[in-house]
């Protein structure tokens, strides 16, 4: 029988997380992982088995992340679908300048350097971009139901 675990998972794959997203997946090391975890080379195998499993936990604890929060955003009865729209749309961007290391998108970082030599990193990535369309879809549609939102012109 192996030992507890003494370490919280959650907030280890944040800390992975953060390293991904401002080194990459190739740049980030073991070492630096283990590092940034606070666990030992045995431990981080023993618990996400390779690095590729520990980054597609990672991958899929952001977009659970970000549908959290887009889902929140729907549920905000207190704001229009114009301004809904904005909130998204304006605090990705913020995200963006107001980080210190500027790190972007985390899903498009990781289309960008893994997706195209990993089919299960393009899914991760995939599923993230698909729920922000269902999430403007979806506010759209709020949007037109209430009459806030006009339908577009057929062109």
């Amino acid at each position: 029988m192996g030992r507890p675990r003494k370490f919280d998972e959650s907030t280890v794959l944040r800390s992975a997380m953060e390293l991904f997203w401002l080194r990459g997946y190739h740049a980030a090391s073991t070492e630096e992982l283990c590092a940034a975890t606070g666990l030992s080379r045995s431990s981080l195998y023993g618990t996400f088995h390779n690095k590729r499993s520990l980054y597609l936990r990672c991958l899929r604890e952001y977009a659970g992340r970000q549908w959290i929060l887009q889902q929140e955003l729907i549920d905000n009865h207190t704001l229009h679908a114009e301004e809904k729209l904005r909130v998204l749309l304006i605090s990705a961007a913020q995200h963006q300048f107001t980080h210190p290391s500027r790190r972007g998108c985390l899903a498009v970082d990781a289309s960008v350097e893994a997706a195209g030599e990993d089919n299960d990193v393009a899914a991760c990535a995939l599923r993230n971009f698909e729920n922000i369309r269902q999430t403007i879809e979806h506010i759209v549609a709020e949007g037109h139901t209430s009459g806030e939102l006009l339908p577009a012109c057929p062109q």
